[in-house]
C-alpha cells in the first residue's frame, strides 16, 4: 500500500495549523511503518494506490479528476467550519442549489473517503456540501506528543526572552485570529501578553498595527514562530498563566488543546468551536469587545481553577491513535 500526500496550497504562500496536521500525521503513519510520503507533481512516477488530499477547494477539481481517471483511491481531509444561523444556513443551501459549476459537488462524487475533524463538521459536510454519511470519517488533529509527557522545565522561556507572568496566545497573526483586540485588553488593563506566530500573508496593515502597540507598551512581546515539537515552545506554555484563543473562526483549535493539556486556564471566543466537548470549562467571551476580553482576564486571574478544562479524553489526540484511524480507513478503500 502506497500513499500519497498533496496540500491545498504551496506552504511558502500559506501555512498555519492545518499545513502543520497535514505533517504530522504523516510523520506518525510513516512510524508505525505506512509507505506514505509526499507527491511530487514533477514526477511521473505512477506507482501508488491511495491519493490524500488536505483541504477541500476548487483548485483540485483538475487534480482529483486525474486521480479518479487514473483509478486512485481519493481521501479528502477537510475544514468544513460549522452550522451556523437559520439565516446563514438557508443561503448555503441556496447557492449550493443555484451555483454553476459547483466544483466542491463534483469533487464530492470523486472521492471515495472524507474526513472530518469532529461531528459538528461531519453534520456540516451531511447537511450543506451533500457528502454522504458512508463517505464521512471523524478523526481529530494531532496533539504534539511532547505536550503528553512534559520535560523539566527549568523556566527556558522566561530566560530567552525575559518576560514572565504572562497570558498566552498562538497561531498566525492576522484578522481572523484577532490578536490584535487581546492585546488591546491586556494593555488596557496591564497585564503581559506573549504572542507566538508569524503574520498571515497579505495582513500586513494588520500585523503593523500590532508591532506599534508592542513597540509603545511594555505588557505585549510578539515572537514570530517557535518550532511546534521544541522545548522552548512547551516551556512557553508552561509558564504562562492563562491560554487566550480569540479567533473570529476556528475549527479544532490545537493550539487551545495544547494549552489545556498542560492545565491552563483558557479563554475562548464564544463561538461554536468552543463549544465542543474538549473545552468544557473554558471562558467563552465577546471577541468583538476589548471590554470583555479584558473583563473575562481579570475574572480568570481571580479563580483560574474554575477555568481548567478536563483532559481526560485528551487520548483520541495521541499521534498513534491518529494514525491508526488514518491507516483503517486507507486499508478499508484499497482492500
Amino acid at each position: 500500500m502506497k500513499i500519497k500526500y498533496l496540500p491545498c496550497q504551496p506552504h511558502c504562500f500559506a501555512f498555519g495549523g492545518f499545513d502543520l496536521q497535514m505533517i504530522h500525521t504523516l510523520d506518525a503513519l510513516y512510524k508505525i511503518g505506512v509507505n506514505v510520503s509526499k507527491l511530487n507533481p514533477w514526477e511521473r512516477d505512477n506507482d501508488f494506490e491511495l491519493l490524500h488530499l488536505w483541504g477541500l477547494d476548487v483548485s483540485q477539481y483538475r487534480i482529483i479528476n486525474f486521480a479518479h481517471k487514473a483509478n486512485k483511491k481519493i481521501i479528502v481531509t477537510a475544514l468544513t467550519g460549522y452550522s451556523g444561523s437559520f439565516l446563514n444556513n438557508v443561503k448555503r443551501k441556496i447557492i449550493n442549489k443555484i451555483q454553476w459549476p459547483n466544483y466542491n459537488l463534483q469533487i464530492i462524487k470523486l472521492i471515495d473517503s472524507f474526513v472530518v475533524l469532529n461531528e459538528g463538521q461531519a453534520e456540516f459536510a451531511v447537511d450543506y456540501l451533500n457528502v454522504p454519511e458512508n463517505k464521512i470519517c471523524i478523526i481529530p488533529a494531532i496533539l504534539n506528543d511532547n505536550f503528553y509527557s512534559l520535560n523539566e522545565n527549568n523556566n527556558l522561556f522566561s530566560k530567552m526572552f525575559g518576560f514572565t507572568d504572562y497570558i498566552l496566545t498562538t497561531g498566525n497573526v492576522g484578522v481572523r485570529k484577532n490578536q490584535l483586540n487581546l492585546a488591546l485588553a491586556c494593555n488596557k488593563i496591564n497585564q503581559k501578553l506573549v504572542i507566538i506566530g508569524n503574520e498571515v500573508t497579505g495582513e500586513e496593515e494588520y500585523a503593523n498595527q500590532l508591532k506599534i502597540l508592542e513597540n509603545n507598551s511594555k505588557c505585549i512581546k510578539w515572537i514570530k514562530e517557535l518550532d511546534n515539537s521544541s522545548n522552548l515552545l512547551q516551556s512557553a506554555y508552561v509558564e504562562s498563566k492563562i491560554f487566550a484563543l480569540v479567533s473570529h473562526e476556528e475549527q479544532q483549535p490545537m493550539s487551545a488543546i495544547e494549552a489545556a493539556k498542560i492545565g491552563k486556564p483558557l479563554i475562548l471566543a464564544d463561538k461554536t468551536y468552543a463549544k465542543q466537548s474538549y473545552f468544557k470549562n473554558a471562558y467563552l467571551t465577546n471577541i468583538n469587545s476589548v471590554e470583555n476580553i479584558s473583563n473575562a482576564i481579570l475574572k480568570i486571574l481571580a479563580t483560574p481553577e474554575k477555568y481548567i478544562v478536563d483532559t481526560s479524553d485528551y487520548e483520541t489526540f495521541s499521534s498513534n491513535m491518529v494514525a491508526e484511524k488514518y491507516l483503517k480507513v486507507y486499508t478499508k478503500l484499497i482492500s
